[in-house]
């Protein structure tokens, strides 16, 4: 007897039985039942999810023998042929090859004849926006007015390349992507009918690697009982086969970060790269990794946010627990910014193992010595952080003074350093010259408008106001000027060096491994010194 693959085997043959579009299968169920049925209707939504066999439930529950029914009997003639697809009045069309204006002058001069046997003729137009414009144009007036006998089911992936004259004629349906724990659940249902063993964990690395698709899942599933041949089915076959990164590694390089460990970050990079993975794939999970963490911060035991099992979202709380709302967002850039680098570059896993030394250096050392009086470059005396703090803890934020903020400024200065190292750069150029309310006025030269403008940006603007609060433990604002004034520079070079230097340093910010480097970390070029010889 001929196999059947599992995603066509236990294809949903009821309303009930679809999983995860309960907003669209309720509609469809009541408009049944109050003989409100459309003429026209679009599905839209990712591949995998349940589209097409929605509308083959709904051509069913039309054309029944019972029917209209919202629960077909999938016993009668007609209800059979859909299920095998040969019915002579239920009829899929693929958008992709039937999509010129000759097709639906065709289709068109068809749906004037009544159906063979059936209540109904329906056509179901699988992936309709490859459809031509003149094929569109064709429709349109057939779509407008059909006969009575006649429904139109159009399905598709990009709803946005379907005219809008089609969209404002048909009811429109927006089927969403399955989430894990609904994929775990028929996942498990099936592999329990099917007598497939299958550890939890390994059903929540397919539900995963399944991206929110019914039919994916149930190939993985597939692919996985072949490949176990009667073994019970572990997390390990799963991540193997799927190129995909274990939970626990992402849980190990957070650790790394914690501690401030570098070496075994790098050291868990290699691994993995060594065992094959994707570099962009690692990236992509690592960020829904820090994702999900930031999720669980900011919902605290609203769990909806995080589609996990509840094992994984308590290990994820603890994680969590001891990074900051900041410290998070700068590695989901950080990892991006990566993952962008990955993309566009030959630099092979570079861009990787420099975002996670980056990483690991997000949090500022525990064995601080910032209590002790420092020395600054000019031979002043700056004050301590917890100095600071205490003097400016007594005072509201409307009576502390410029001069305990330019004080404190140093300070301000290294926990922005921390934090973001261009951010530091771009702040150091600027004085601060006015305290008032909740705001700091900070002054830029008039030539520095690029400085000024990036610590106007949001990324770089909570930082510093971060950093405020550490140091003057207030809540302030930064209002970055330009003065009217000017940098003093003295510069001495002989003639034509400058453009020269200029040309070199152009040159060098676009090598590709100084390039990523700049990117990751935030860098500039500072010097560039020509060798001797």
């Amino acid at each position: 007897m001929t196999y059947i693959v599992l995603a066509r085997k236990w294809r949903p043959q009821t309303f009930e039985e679809v999983v995860g579009q309960e907003h669209i299968t309720r509609t469809l169920r009541n408009a049944i039942l109050t003989k409100k049925v459309a003429h026209a209707y679009l599905f839209a939504g990712p591949r995998g999810i349940g589209k097409t066999t929605t509308a083959r439930l709904l051509a069913k529950a039309l054309n029944c023998v019972n029917g209209p029914t919202v629960k077909p009997c999938n016993k009668c003639g007609s209800c059979q042929e859909i299920t095998d697809s040969i019915s002579l009045d239920v009829l899929e069309i693929d958008g992709a090859s039937n999509r010129g204006i000759d097709e639906i002058r065709s289709l068109r001069e068809n749906v004037k004849f009544a159906p063979s046997r059936d209540r109904f003729k329906i056509y179901i137009i699988d992936e309709v926006h490859m459809l031509t414009q003149e094929a569109f144009n064709a429709l349109l007036k057939t779509l407008e007015e059909p006969p009575e006998h006649v429904k139109f089911i159009f399905a598709t992936t990009l709803p946005h390349k379907v005219l809008l004259t089609i969209l404002s004629r048909c009811q429109r349906f927006d089927f969403r992507r399955i989430a894990v724990l609904e994929l775990m659940g028929r996942l498990k249902l099936i592999a329990k009918e099917e007598g497939l063993k299958v550890e939890e964990k390994a059903l929540f690395a397919m539900a995963r690697g399944a991206e929110g698709s019914m039919r994916d899942a149930l190939s993985i599933l597939d692919q996985l009982a072949s490949f176990s041949a009667g073994e019970k089915i572990v997390e390990e076959e799963v991540n193997a086969i799927l190129g995909m990164v274990e939970e626990e590694r992402f849980l190990d390089l957070t650790k790394a970060m914690i501690k401030g460990d570098t070496l075994r970050a790098v050291e868990l990079v290699d691994a993995i790269i060594g065992e094959g993975k994707d570099p962009r794939l690692f990236c992509a999970n690592l960020i829904e990794h820090f994702r999900n963490m930031l999720m669980l911060k900011v919902g605290g035991e609203g769990v909806e946010l995080v589609d996990l099992p509840e094992d994984s979202i308590k290990r994820l709380k603890g994680e969590a627990a001891h990074f900051s709302f900041e410290e998070m967002e700068e590695a989901i850039a950080t990892i991006s910014q990566a993952e962008e680098n990955l993309r566009r570059s030959q630099l092979g896993r570079i861009p990787l193992e420099l975002a996670v030394i980056k990483l690991t250096r997000l949090k500022p050392a525990s064995n601080s010595t910032e209590a002790k009086r420092e020395v600054a470059p000019s031979g002043k005396n700056t004050l301590s952080l917890e100095k600071v703090r205490e003097e400016s803890a007594s005072p509201e934020p409307s009576t502390l003074s410029l001069e305990k903020v330019r004080e404190g400024w140093p300070q301000v200065l290294e926990r922005v350093k921390e934090k973001k190292i261009s951010a530091e750069a771009f702040l150091k150029e600027g004085s601060p010259v006015k305290v008032s309310e909740k705001i700091v006025t900070v002054a830029f030269p008039g030539e520095l408008n690029f400085h000024k403008e990036n610590v106007e940006r949001n990324e770089i603007r909570q930082i510093i106001e971060g950093a405020l609060k550490e140091v003057f433990a207030h809540d302030l604002m930064i209002h970055p000027i330009l003065s009217g004034s000017k940098r003093k520079e003295v510069k001495i070079s002989q003639p034509g060096s400058a453009d020269k230097e200029d040309e070199l340093t152009s040159r060098l910010r676009e090598e590709p491994i100084i390039k990523a480097a700049l990117d990751t970390f935030g860098g500039r070029i500072v010097e560039v010194k020509k060798k001797e010889g």
